[in-house]
């Protein structure tokens, strides 16, 4: 299939280009696609002419921008033709396998591209002009004509490497735009820019993968992996208008992956956003005419979607997509019966949908992903005959090696009915019978049924009303409670619906035997209890909580065996009645003709009977072997179970009801199904059960919540989140943090080994099992939260980690204990190192916070310092978010308390320099939340003895930045730095040193200025732990440190620093008093300055000292005894 330079598969040409973003990949190796513009989505003949050469191959540039969406100036292959203007997009990736140069140029927007050749300017415009002259707008009239201010149309003036904005046609020859950003010369040339397909962030784009179908490549698209088309573009454009109008075409070479789990698997979707009209392209896994679930290929239309049966979604198909006025068709592998394999009709009237956003592997609300290949997408507009469609689905037949075979398709009889009702409408309304001329003049093709109908339009509240209206009648209460669940997601249309809703039927419905109307009637009761206590009241009263419960409630296989044993009954009776009438026959004298003409014509219907009765009893053990009815029964009870959640979320009165049917039981039984989807909706129920406290304790005694914790360990990331949602909320109770962590459910493992050992005598795992993904032998191991939370952290799988740090954050912020056993299990901490340093920013933030907090514990710090934290934080320090960088902060702060992980960090200073780091970090940093953390941290690495000195010789900015601080900084910033700065005095060279950056001075001003950071009030003494910040007491501390310099006496006598000394005295804290009496005794020795004692004297230092004299602390009393005697030998006069 080799066409880049007509090499072949491996050949030079192919490993010199493999180097690229995409080429070369081999099937089965992930690598993702280029980063902004990586895909191009081309409309019509010819690319941009940004980029790429006249051969159609794209050129190196800065970015390593790559097109993977078509490399010609013409789509590659017979087909499509690239000269026919219908042709308005195309996904075509065969020569992107041997071609990956990358891009030129990156443009900033991502233009139209409706002009299919260059305009030709006659007339010059100024700058601000909105007017332009060309030779001739005729050309293009269908496309610029319906531009407007709101979805303009960019042209290139090539001359100036600018953009025209048109807006419109004014004349033949006048474009309307706005006002140029640039002036214009006769002879430019107007011309257009492809439209990209692109994916802004690298994480969410498609992997490119070779060799998938046929030898040929493909994107493959995993969950969060999306393209979009965000930008006006001529698929777009010509997409838009009256939705009961138009024609388009589209192919798609695709298979989907996933078909078990939360469906739909969006791979196409086209938007509208205004109005939320779309046409969309999915797989799921549902029901269809009353079949069982299985996965299937969903189109949808507006309000409107129809599904396949018997295609299955995870082999390669060729997919047309073809919509004709209201009818839109879903063919797969042709139309080898003359039938589409899926039709509907588009219902709305008077709707125009404006085409804005155009997905790929993105369903119309954005919540759903793709998991699957797309090999090849090509759209036209406009009306294709019924061999311009085969004759291009043979072309991908031949290409990808799948089958097609194309009959001429039938009329539409659903399109017919839909006339035919519309016409009775206007008969009885009274309007004019105008619908079977409208009907009568379309064509019997592929592409008729184009005439459009309309009607005036009809109201929310009306069609409200007609499905209310078919809810009685059996055949369509399933479809129309499916549609009233999907409109009752709708407050308002809610309302209408319970003011006109007979609960008689529905509740009817959901005691039917029939077990897909059932769970259709348990997805509607959910609907509507949603958030609305009304509903809520109304279904509690009606029992329907216990018809809940009973639902989830597995009978399925007692109805079936019931049912085998009335058919095994019938089954022998016939073989009896058969065997008596052959003895009979056998005694029947050979004269007798006619006797034994009746017995043999008798036992002929007798033998009829036993076939058939050995067929019935054939087919409902076939039932039971193949297990749809147990699907269904886990359809049926995960739905029963989302309507209970609903019922309790926040409802006590529901809740209660709850309880009292046994509701906590069923969850045993629930928590214990095979099926993940049943598991995942019981932690559903459990989640709103555990809000309340006295519940939650109840479930814990109960181990169902250590059932909950078991379903951690299981490999399903929507199982493992549920879960872990479960224990986050009951840990949110503040009393339940150590008794959920100390929680063992080992006993409970054991229970499952010894099941699955029982499980394993059967033989191996059914066909349903294998499509369900239920492991029937296989035990997770782990026996407590802890555990759980570290099985979801090394597990693929982003959402189970993000979910398993939130639970550890938790267990984190609440006590030492809780820490303490997290640093205890050796193997959580280095996980969240080794997390925290990955690229994601959310990853970061979520394992940096629980790492700061988990560092509180001295046994976690040590095993984190062992595991590379120091290089880590280094790391994080440099990083541009504010919340990564405040808890990298938080977490350097923790980690270094004490002497021994002191030390620990001043390696990494020794390594980085750190304090030069944190101190210009503050600097430009001026965040108030970040300053009393670098002042901590800094405070921290001062602590050691000896540190201090060398640190100041090898940090200038150190001194500065901490005077700084307590000059103007926070009040925590202010309190710790003058801490920081106390430590900097520690001897009387570095004493002068903090005298001399001029820390005196706001030292004073704040010992002036008493302020309280935090106080608590029952605690009147001055903890050391840190509960009471006094920033003027600290201040008073650090003045009393800088008296060991001699020359500093004056300097604090003359700025009014005495008064901090004598404040210490007076704090009645130990510590406190005994600093400023040795200070005062200090400087009254040796600075025997008569006006330094009298100020110590009018400041109340003798009355201060004097109470100190007598304190339970023999340095404090004999310190203030030192300080009264020099100030009673300058002056005995105050001995009074």
């Amino acid at each position: 299939r080799g066409t880049g330079g007509g090499s072949q598969p491996g050949g030079p040409a192919q490993r010199a280009e493999s180097s690229g973003s995409i080429g070369g990949i081999d099937e089965g190796v992930p690598r993702r696609t280029s980063s902004t513009g990586s895909g191009r989505l081309f409309n019509s003949r010819g690319t941009g002419r940004t980029g790429r050469t006249s051969s159609g191959a794209a050129d190196a540039g800065p970015d390593g921008v790559l097109d993977v969406f078509g490399t010609a100036e013409q789509p590659h292959g017979p087909h499509p033709n690239g000269r026919d203007e219908r042709l308005v997009a195309w996904i075509k990736l065969e020569r992107q396998e041997y071609m990956s140069k990358k891009h030129d140029t990156v443009l900033d927007r991502l233009e139209d591209m409706a002009v299919r050749e260059p305009m030709v300017v006659v007339k010059p415009w100024d700058q601000d002009s909105c007017v332009v002259q060309v030779d001739t707008t005729g050309r293009f009239h269908h496309d610029l004509a319906s531009a407007s201010e709101d979805s303009p149309v960019y042209l290139l003036n090539k001359r100036a490497e600018d953009y025209v904005v048109v807006t419109g046609i004014r004349s033949d020859t006048e474009l309307e735009c706005l006002p140029a950003s640039h002036a214009g010369e006769m002879k430019d040339t107007l011309d257009y820019v492809g439209c990209n397909l692109s994916q802004l962030v690298s994480e969410n784009q498609p992997y490119y993968r070779r060799n998938v179908q046929n030898y040929m490549p493909a994107l493959r698209f995993t969950p969060e992996q999306f393209m979009t088309v965000d930008e006006e573009c001529l698929m777009q454009r010509r997409m838009s208008g009256p939705v009961d109008e138009g024609t388009f075409t589209w192919f798609f070479v695709s298979r989907g992956n996933a078909t078990e789990g939360s469906s739909p698997w969006p791979l196409f979707a086209a938007l509208d956003t205004k109005s939320g009209f779309a046409f969309q392209l999915h797989v799921v896994v549902e029901q269809a005419d009353n079949q069982g679930f299985e996965p299937r290929w969903k189109i949808h239309g507006g309000k409107g979607s129809a599904k396949t049966s018997g295609v299955d979604p995870k082999k390669f198909h060729i997919l047309v997509v073809q919509k004709v006025g209201r009818l839109l068709r879903l063919y797969v592998d042709g139309c080898p019966a003359g039938l589409p394999a899926t039709e509907l009709i588009i219902t709305e009237q008077n709707t125009v949908a404006n085409i804005n956003f155009i997905m790929f592997g993105l369903d119309a609300n954005g919540s759903k992903f793709f998991d699957g290949d797309l090999g090849e997408f090509l759209a036209y507009s406009g009306t294709l005959s019924s061999s311009g469609i085969d004759m291009v689905g043979k072309y991908l037949s031949r290409k990808y090696d799948l089958p097609w075979q194309w009959l001429k398709p039938r009329r539409s009889v659903m399109l017919d009915d839909w006339y035919a009702q519309q016409e009775v409408k206007a008969q009885y309304a009274g309007r004019p019978r105008s619908m079977s001329s409208a009907r009568a003049g379309t064509a019997d093709s592929a592409s008729s049924d184009t005439s459009s109908v309309f009607a005036p339009p009809k109201e929310g509240s009306r069609q409200i009303d007609e499905l209310l209206a078919a809810l009685p009648v059996p055949e369509g209460a399933q479809v129309a409670m499916e549609t009233l669940s999907n409109v009752a997601s709708d407050p308002r249309d809610r309302e209408v619906i319970l003011r006109r809703l007979d609960w008689s039927n529905l509740f009817e419905y959901a005691e039917s035997t029939q077990s897909p109307i059932r769970a259709a009637a348990m997805r509607f009761l959910a609907a509507l209890a949603d958030s609305h206590d009304g509903a809520k009241r109304i279904i509690t009263e009606r029992d329907g909580i216990y018809l809940m419960l009973t639902a989830c409630q597995p009978t399925w296989k007692v109805a079936i065996e019931e049912a085998i044993a009335r058919k095994q009954a019938s089954y022998d009776e016939a073989v009896k009645y058969r065997d008596e009438v052959q003895v009979a026959l056998d005694g029947v004298p050979i004269s007798d003709l006619n006797g034994a003409f009746k017995l043999r014509t008798e036992l002929a219907q007798a033998n009829l009977k036993v076939n058939q009765c050995a067929t019935e009893l054939e087919g409902v053990e076939r039932r039971l072997k193949s297990g749809i009815e147990e699907k269904n029964s886990w359809d049926l009870q995960k739905e029963a179970l989302r309507a209970l959640a609903a019922m309790t979320e926040g409802s006590e009165a529901a809740t209660s009801v709850f309880v009292e049917y046994g509701g906590v039981s069923m969850l045993h039984q629930v928590v214990a199904s095979p099926s993940v989807p049943v598991k995942t909706s019981a932690c559903k129920v459990i989640s709103a059960l555990v809000r309340s406290r006295k519940l939650a304790h109840r479930l814990l005694e109960d181990h169902l919540l250590g059932k909950v914790v078991r379903l951690a360990f299981f490999d399903d990331p929507p199982l493992q989140c549920d879960a872990m949602g479960v224990v986050i909320l009951v840990l949110q109770h503040a009393d339940m943090s150590m008794p959920v962590i100390s929680m063992d459910v080992s006993s409970l493992r054991v229970a499952e080994e010894e099941a699955a050992a029982k499980a394993g005598a059967h033989e191996g795992t059914s066909l349903l099992e294998k499509r369900k993904g239920v492991r029937t032998n296989q035990v997770p191991p782990g026996d407590n939260v802890l555990q759980g939370i570290e099985f979801m952290l090394v597990s693929p799988y982003e959402d189970s980690h993000l979910q398993a740090s939130r639970a550890l954050y938790l267990i984190a912020s609440h006590e030492d204990k809780a820490r303490a056993k997290i640093g205890a299990s050796g193997t959580l901490v280095p996980r969240l190192i080794e997390m925290a340093s990955l690229n994601g920013l959310k990853m970061r933030r979520s394992m940096i916070k629980v790492l700061a907090l988990c560092l509180l514990d001295d046994t976690a710090a040590s095993l984190a310092w062992k595991s590379g934290l120091g290089a880590l934080l280094f790391q994080l320090l440099q990083d541009g978010d504010l919340v990564v960088l405040t808890h990298a902060l938080m977490a350097l702060s923790n980690a270094s308390r004490g002497q021994r992980h002191c030390h620990l960090a001043l390696d990494v200073d020794k390594e980085h320099g750190l304090v030069e780091f944190l101190c210009e970090l503050g600097v430009a940093r001026a965040e108030q939340g970040l300053q009393h953390l670098i002042c901590g941290c800094l405070s921290n690495l001062l602590t050691p003895v000896g540190v201090q000195t060398r640190l100041m010789d090898r940090c200038d900015i150190l001194l500065p930045f901490l005077v700084s601080m307590v000059d103007s900084g926070t009040l925590h910033a202010k309190y710790i730095a003058a801490a920081c700065l106390r430590k900097c005095s520690a001897t009387v060279s570095n004493a002068e040193r903090v005298v001399f950056a001029g820390a005196l001075k706001p030292l004073i001003a704040m010992a002036q200025n008493p302020r309280i950071a935090i106080s608590e009030p029952h605690q009147r003494s001055h903890s050391r732990a840190g509960k009471s910040l006094y920033l003027h007491w600290q201040a008073g501390r650090s003045i009393a440190a800088l008296t060991k310099c001699e020359d500093v006496h004056m300097s604090i006598f003359q700025q009014g620093g005495i008064m901090a000394l004598v404040q210490l005295c007076q704090s009645r804290v130990s510590i406190l008093c005994r600093e400023g009496a040795s200070a005062l005794a200090f400087m009254a020795e040796v600075k025997c300055e008569p006006e330094v004692l009298l100020q110590m004297a009018e400041d109340g230092a003798i009355e201060a000292l004097q109470n100190l004299a007598e304190d339970d602390d023999d340095s404090t009393g004999s310190e203030a005894i030192r300080a009264l005697s020099s100030l009673l030998n300058f002056d005995n006069a105050w001995a009074s």
